[in-house]
């Protein structure tokens, strides 16, 4: 999966060379933006990091481009449907909340006939939409008759049957995610300035056309407002579920290149603007406001290499760290080690491997032997430990209880407070151990685990785990494993 996400962004960088006059304009014009923008991306430490991430992140990436750069030379052009389709589908079956693309389309087809007077034609517009919206609920009746479930596992885990338990404070932590995020670095928080700008300069416009409909309304260029549009369909998402505790931002990362590219194009504009109407004619001079602004991108593209990472994972690791050459050569040189490479190169990945590999490898099958061939592990860390377990040990009977709920449906659908990571009290192993926690320490309970994971662990934790009869076994910096012989004397 990881070779697979870099290839995914490798792919976009192609699409973003192939398709770089249609984004920043003519054969010489579009040397310095897309320079810019390419830079951006290959400086900025989100949009690698989830690169080699090992999730659907640069899949979702990749798709929202295409999509992105199909609307744009759609807007001018007879829509070819079927691409337009093709993409959509693909988005839901990477996304669960991929159905948002379909209004997108919808809306997108609508304003389209307006600005240009076109008309609508419904068979159109019914393929556009009838066929992702029936491929959509044939995905949730397919999803149904496998599992039961209507959603996918981890959205009932986070949620309420889609709906959060606290629509204000999920909104608030969405709000404060995102300001994490524009202010993760200069050159974010940039971005984050030129957005508002062309929010002002979009908003000024509509303005002038409302109270002088006769004058000639300035130009809006139609390929900012598509790519402004499909960043606030994501930060609407974003704002409305709370965002993600995962490392970097994930959440945002999709529509990163289109960030990158909005914020680089519009300044050039603004650049441009600004020239004209200041009648610069002197060569001299252009070439100077040019270069001056180009200087002001690759300083603030210099300090993003430092981006801090996302506030609400550093009670667990800290990814603010600058991006290590050194380590990407290592990868691209030592080849046939690449699995273990990636995974060095990805700061959760590097803290586990380090943490608990050796354990894997040298120790579990020792416990395995003393616990009569039968370990049941209680963990919220449902990724690289039972991943390696069963890559390591296949023939191993030993099971997982998911305390959050992210793949445990039986815990993910209780009627129990949750929050965006999943069900609040999946990582409070002590209050579920001693029966604190309701149905939730009931079900676990009633798995009889005899081994818990966690990545670490307080003096409280060990003291209290230690009255509950359980045992120290592993404790290096990321993992502290316990273990529990005899099972007859827990406490319910």
């Amino acid at each position: 999966n990881k070779a697979l996400g870099l290839l995914a962004g490798a792919i976009l960088l192609i699409l973003l060379y192939q398709n770089r006059h249609t984004l920043f304009g003519d054969k010489v014009s579009a040397i310095l933006p897309f320079t810019i923008t390419l830079l951006g991306l290959a400086n900025n430490p989100s949009w690698l990091y989830w690169n080699m991430g090992g999730l659907e992140t640069p899949f979702q990436t990749l798709l929202i481009f295409l999509y992105g750069i199909y609307l744009i030379k759609s807007w001018k052009t007879p829509i070819k449907v079927l691409p337009l389709i093709v993409l959509q589908i693909l988005y839901l079956l990477v996304r669960p909340e991929g159905f948002i693309i379909i209004l997108f389309t919808a809306i997108y087809i609508i304003l389209r006939s307006i600005k240009l007077k076109l008309p609508l034609h419904r068979k159109q517009i019914f393929t556009l939409i009838g066929i992702p919206s029936a491929a959509y609920f044939s995905i949730i009746v397919a999803r149904f008759l496998s599992f039961g479930l209507v959603f996918p596992t981890p959205v009932y885990a986070k949620t309420y049957l889609g709906l959060g338990s606290d629509p204000i404070s999920e909104v608030n932590e969405g709000i404060q995610y995102l300001a994490g995020f524009y202010t993760s670095s200069p050159y974010v928080f940039l971005q984050l300035v030129i957005l508002i700008a062309l929010v002002i300069h979009l908003v000024h416009n509509l303005i002038y056309q409302r109270t002088k409909p006769h004058s000639v309304p300035p130009r809006i260029d139609y390929k900012l407002i598509i790519l402004f549009g499909l960043i606030l369909y994501n930060h609407l998402f974003v704002v409305a579920t709370g965002g993600d505790w995962m490392e970097f931002f994930r959440f945002v990362v999709p529509v990163i290149p289109f960030l990158t590219i909005l914020t680089t194009c519009f300044a050039f504009r603004i650049s441009k603007t600004l020239i004209e109407k200041g009648n610069v004619s002197k060569p001299n001079h252009k070439i100077f406001a040019n270069v001056s602004l180009v200087v002001l991108f690759l300083i603030a593209i210099g300090t993003n290499s430092g981006q801090r990472d996302n506030y609400g994972t550093q009670v667990f690791h800290n990814c603010s760290e600058k991006i290590d050459l050194l380590k990407i050569q290592s990868l691209a040189l030592d080849y046939k080690n690449v699995d273990e490479n990636l995974i060095l190169i990805n700061c959760a990945g590097k803290r586990d491997w380090n943490g608990v590999m050796l354990f894997i490898t040298d120790k579990l099958p020792m416990f395995y032997e003393s616990l009569n061939h039968n370990i049941t592990i209680a963990t919220f860390q449902m990724g690289f430990f039972p991943y390696y377990i069963k890559h390591v040990h296949p023939t191993m009977n030993i099971e997982f209880v998911d305390t959050l709920g992210i793949t445990d449906n039986n815990i993910a659908r209780m009627n129990i407070p949750k929050k965006r990571f999943g069900v609040s009290d999946g990582t409070n192993i002590v209050k579920i151990l001693t029966g604190e926690s309701g149905v939730l320490s009931e079900y676990i309970m009633n798995r009889k685990p005899n081994m818990i994971y966690v990545l670490n662990a307080s003096a409280k934790r060990r003291r209290d785990l230690l009255k509950l009869g359980w045992e120290t076994i592993w404790d290096e910096p990321g993992a502290v494993i316990f273990i529990k012989t005899n099972y007859n004397d827990r406490i319910p």
